[in-house]
């Protein structure tokens, strides 16, 4: 198609635009046969008007010009004697003349987007291929991205569409010169080589057109896939920022609840502490009983062996024995 044409020729870069100006004009010409290099003007046949036209040397400005615009001087030669009858048919010549020209310029334009063209279809279809970025900082840059490629693709559609409106109004101009004109029938043959052009270059723009508008609808959709991942982030942060307060929160309780196994720590301190001195009076008090005992028993066991009953039944002895418990209870307690 036109499209993949104007694309593979603008992969060469500014080096090789001459040569796809070059493959353009040829495959026009080979598409018609009246073809520019068939069907140009020779100097023989511009000089039958009283005008000689200089061949073609392939080179173009780049600056557009249109028809009523101020025009630089052209190389001509003017024949010794015009006859006034060939002024209508010099100003004819003149038209088709500026009717080249811009066809030029729309040809050399076309061609000198055509790498801007080829480079946006690669970065689109490297940025639509590529996997979704999960940083916000990658996301922020392919947003970016998106939004000048969408912006150049909207430029290229506005300039093809400038140029659809030039080549309308080239067609205009052809179509009355076609009507309108008295000349030969090689002049008006060329006339409809040239509308014939117009109407390829047309479809080509037409193609290119919409190629970039396809582009423009992959570009939308991943702007609403970043779009959507975006959202996506927004609620991951919600997410987890009560994930956040359920950790802060669940950090104070166990906090408090260290605090409260500290206290219970402490106590038990404590508790092991007087269960200690418990059980130091209680070894003191058997060992005071345990004296107290021996102590009975050597009064018990006196020598004399004639009182021994007597003070078993005596009530003063059990009393004493009576008091000697109650000295230990007394101390243990």
């Amino acid at each position: 198609s036109g499209s993949t044409d104007i694309s593979r020729d603008g992969e060469t870069g500014e080096k090789n635009r001459r040569s796809a100006r070059q493959a353009w004009r040829s495959q026009n010409s080979g598409s018609n046969p009246n073809s520019a290099s068939s069907r140009r003007p020779t100097s023989n046949s511009g000089a039958r008007g009283g005008i000689v036209r200089q061949p073609s040397t392939g080179e173009v400005n780049s600056v557009t010009r249109f028809p009523n615009q101020a025009q630089p001087p052209q190389p001509s030669y003017v024949a010794d004697e015009q006859p006034p009858s060939a002024a209508s048919c010099d100003d004819k010549r003149l038209n088709e003349k500026d009717l080249s020209v811009d066809m030029n310029i729309l040809e050399q334009e076309l061609v000198r987007i055509a790498p801007t063209i080829a480079e946006l279809f690669q970065k689109i279809s490297k940025t639509t291929s590529s996997n979704i970025p999960v940083s916000e900082e990658e996301i922020r840059k392919v947003k970016e991205e998106n939004e000048r490629l969408r912006k150049t693709n909207r430029a290229l559609i506005e300039k093809l569409n400038n140029f659809q409106q030039k080549i309308i109004q080239l067609q205009l101009e052809n179509k009355n010169l076609r009507e309108n004109g008295e000349g030969a029938k090689e002049a008006k043959e060329e006339l409809g080589r040239k509308a014939r052009e117009l109407q390829d270059m047309e479809r080509r723009l037409e193609e290119q057109k919409n190629a970039l508008e396809e582009k423009e609808m992959e570009l939308n959709i991943q702007l609403m896939k970043i779009k959507e991942i975006e959202k996506d982030i927004i609620r991951q942060k919600r997410q987890i920022t009560k994930l956040e307060i359920l950790h802060e929160e669940g950090q104070q309780e166990n906090e408090r609840q260290q605090e409260e196994i500290a206290i219970l720590k402490e106590d038990r301190y404590k508790q092991q502490e007087q269960i200690r001195q418990l059980e130091l009076k209680q070894r003191q008090g058997d060992e005071r009983l345990r004296r107290l005992e021996e102590r009975l028993k050597q009064i018990e066991e006196a020598p004399v062996n004639k009182t021994k009953s007597i003070k078993s039944r005596d009530p003063k002895f059990r009393t004493t024995k009576r008091l000697l418990g109650q000295m230990y209870n007394s101390e243990i307690t």
